[in-house]
């Protein structure tokens, strides 16, 4: 089975208005540094954090750690 995994460089709380006006060129800042971690998700649930780095000309995530997760009531039973 394949999963789709995501790296969260960052998250920036927009007004729909913002993201309408959105425009080809445009440049969004992010509030993080080469240096900050990214988190890894896999269906919106964050898995893994680590850092941004390259492997020759690919852009690459250095593991660190793992998210610890709660379980639920539903996951327990």
């Amino acid at each position: 089975t394949n999963v789709e995994i995501e790296a969260v460089l960052d998250e920036l709380p927009l007004s729909l208005n913002d993201v309408m006006n959105f425009e080809v060129g445009q440049t969004l800042l992010l509030n993080v540094g080469p240096e900050a971690r990214i988190e890894l998700r896999c269906g919106g649930v964050g898995l893994l954090n680590g850092r941004m780095g390259r492997v020759g000309h690919q852009v690459a995530v250095k593991v660190e750690n793992t998210i610890r997760r709660r379980q639920t009531a539903v996951e327990i039973q």
